[in-house]
């Protein structure tokens, strides 16, 4: 139960990623075009070149980690299906004679299927 509750709060993980990367790149194109108006209109003001700078180096820093973020950490649906598989493969690998059970339920559906067929063909 407690991988359930993970799995919902690694979703919202995921979905703040993509959110504050779209945030952050919004916000790195207009400080880089106040840094390009900075350097056209004022000549070089170096205090707020600096300062303008470092909020870049931040924000570019910032959206690294949310694109990580977003891509690493799978959806719900993902997660399901990884603890899903991942469960059922555990299980085959301790159990190897359940490994011939489906071999055996195709057999007794494929019989099933011919007695189907036949009886449909006999009965037209």
């Amino acid at each position: 139960m407690k991988s359930m509750y993970w799995f919902s709060v690694l979703d919202g993980i995921d979905t703040i990623g993509v959110i504050a990367s779209v945030i952050i790149a919004l916000a790195l194109v207009i400080l880089f075009v106040a840094f390009i108006v900075n350097l056209v209109e004022y000549d070089n003001d170096t205090e707020t070149l600096t300062a303008l700078k470092r909020i870049l180096l931040k924000l570019s820093i910032s959206i690294g980690v949310a694109v990580i973020v977003a891509i690493f950490v799978p959806s719900k649906e993902d997660m399901y299906m990884i603890y899903g598989v991942g469960g059922t493969l555990d299980y085959l690998k301790e159990h190897p004679d359940e490994n011939k059970l489906p071999d055996k339920t195709l057999e007794c559906l494929n019989v099933a299927m011919d007695e189907y067929i036949n009886k449909n063909k006999s009965e037209e």
